[in-house]
Formats: structure tokens, sequence, C-alpha cells
């Protein structure tokens, strides 16, 4: 679990993974990088179970006051990354910035179809900071200009920033690129840079054409695939895992309308289902994840943006006892 790396628990993580936890200091910069898919605070793993926005929360808050770093940079790539840190889930005075790819309430999205690989390489968020280091001069470009040229560059989310906002004028080299403070203006070619830089305004605009909501992105890249098909037998293969794709979400659409018909009464599901509630009722929350997929399987790609209907429903005083019947006959 990233709560056990981050706070350098080596007898918790023994095992899995690389068994790498990070080994940091008062004295240390440390830059954080996620990228995966979330919903309404929680992000997901490759394996194992999410990481809810509470406990990363009271993850940060322990390191700062174990002295686990100096200052703390954490760049957030997933669906509704934004809720993992609004509402002062990351405190603004314990040396922390962070930037989402996305507000608490929206989804992020993919991008650089590559037909050979037939994969989305990136996301518009990650793209945009990683393009920008790779030409920046690391001895002038902040922390706060990175926000903005990222924020500016991902125009189908809403970039957000969080924490400490003093600490976006520190340098980007101070957490990117070991060294490259100082070797910066000497190894930089400035006319190349300036090029470069007119190609990446000409490239945000091109990126983002293909650019797909990260929730679709099993079925875009089969619809792709499809079309790159070059015998019947393979256009027969792909459209019956497209079939297959796009059953599984109408489960996943009925599902969740039966499951707020079935918890509150019909009649209200609309209204539920069209609105988010205000706060994340996080404990609540986990809850009801916890008991939703223990009867009908994980959330997974797509069906993970209702989890907020879950929310709603905790927003709404449903008694978890009658939710946990009701998953039960539904699953």
């Amino acid at each position: 679990m990233l709560t056990d790396e981050l706070q350098g628990d080596e007898d918790t993580v023994r095992g899995q993974g690389t068994g790498r936890v990070l080994k940091s200091g008062p004295e240390d910069n440390v830059f954080v990088y996620f990228s995966d898919h979330g919903g309404p605070g929680l992000i997901a793993m490759p394996t194992g179970p999410y990481l809810y926005a509470k406990d990363l929360s009271a993850t940060l808050q322990n390191m700062y006051k174990n002295k686990r770093y100096g200052k703390l940079v954490f760049y957030m790539e997933a669906c509704e990354s934004g809720s993992m840190f609004y509402n002062n889930l990351l405190p603004n005075n314990i040396n922390i910035y962070a930037t989402s790819a996305s507000s608490p309430t929206e989804s992020s999205y993919a991008c650089y179809w590559d037909s050979s690989r037939q994969a989305y390489l990136g996301d518009l968020y990650s793209v945009s900071w990683m393009e920008n280091s790779d030409i920046a001069n690391f001895n002038s470009l902040t922390l706060e200009s990175q926000y903005l040229i990222t924020k500016n560059a991902t125009n189908l989310s809403q970039v957000m920033e969080w924490g400490q906002l003093s600490l976006s004028s520190e340098l980007v080299g101070a957490f990117q690129g070991a060294g490259r403070v100082k070797a910066a203006a000497v190894h930089r070619d400035f006319s190349v840079m300036r090029r470069r830089r007119q190609q990446m305004v000409e490239e945000f605009a091109e990126r983002s054409k293909d650019a797909v909501d990260s929730r679709d992105i099993v079925l875009a890249t089969l619809t792709r695939r499809l079309d790159l098909a070059k015998t019947e037998a393979d256009r027969a293969l792909i459209q019956a895992h497209i079939d297959l794709e796009v059953a599984n979400r109408n489960h996943a659409d009925k599902l969740m309308r039966m499951l707020v018909s079935q918890t509150i009464g019909v009649g209200s599901d609309e209204k539920l289902l069209a609105h988010r509630h205000d706060t994340i009722e996080h404990d609540c929350l986990q809850s009801m994840v916890e008991t939703f997929e223990s009867r009908c399987g994980r959330f997974n790609d797509y069906s993970l943006k209702y989890a907020y209907v879950l929310n709603n429903l905790c927003g709404a005083g449903v008694d978890p006892h009658n939710f946990a019947k009701v998953v039960q006959q539904l699953c």
C-alpha cells in the first residue's frame, strides 16, 4: 500500500512489489507522482485495496510529524483526483504542495493513441507536465509556472493545486531530476528550447483531438482496434469483446439505478443519480464500497464512476444494514 511505502514501513511491504520504501528525512525534498483510476475520495491500485483520501491525509500528516521530509510535492493523475486533497484533507501548513489532474468531480483524460501498440500512451495532465519538464530550464521554472502550463494544456479537465501554495515558488528542479538545477543552463540550447516550446503549443491542440475520458478507455481502445483489424476472424473476436464491454456497462448503469430505487424508493433516484452530495462521508463511503464489492464484485474502470452514488446514499442517511440487504438481493 502506498501509505506504507511513503512512511518507510519495510516490514509491511516486504514481499510485495519491489519491497522498496521511501527512506527520506527532514532535509530531503520528496516528489511523488501517482497515476491510476480514481473516484470520490479514493484512488485505485493495480492490485489490492483502494487508498482512501482520509488515509492518505493521515499518512501525509504523520510523515510531517515524524520529519520524513523537508518539503514534499505530490502530482496526482486520476479521475476525481481533486477529491483526495480538498476540504483541508491536505493541510496548508505541513510543507506539502500538490496538483491534481482534475477537480473533485471530473474525469481525467487519456491521450496519445498509438496505432502500432494499439494503446493510449499517456494522459493530458501527465503528458503536459512531463513534456514541460523535458524542455524546462530548471534554474528558473517554478512549480507555479509548471502548474499554470499544465493547467492551460489540460483543456478537458480542471487541473487544480492544493496544500501549502507558498511552496509553488520553489524551483521544479529541486524536486525533479537529480543535479539538473545547476546543470540546466550549461547544457541547454535556447534556440532549440524555443522551437520545442512552439512545437508543444501545436501538440497541445493536436493531443486533445484523440483524448478520451479515462472511464471509456477500454471501449475506445477496442473500437480503435476494430478499425485496425485486418481479418474477419480478428474483427469478430474484437466485436465480441466490444459487445461484452457494452453489456457490462449497461449492467452497471442498471444496477446503480436499481440500487438507489430499492434503497430510498422510486422517485428519488433521478435526483440522487443526477447530483452529488456536497461532502465526502469518508467512513461511510468506505463501508458502502466494501459492502457493495463483497457481493457485486470490484468496480472496474467504467463503473468506478458510480462510487459517488454510494457517497450520495451516505449523505442521504441510508442505514448501512438496509443497504447491505438491498445489495444482497441485487447481487
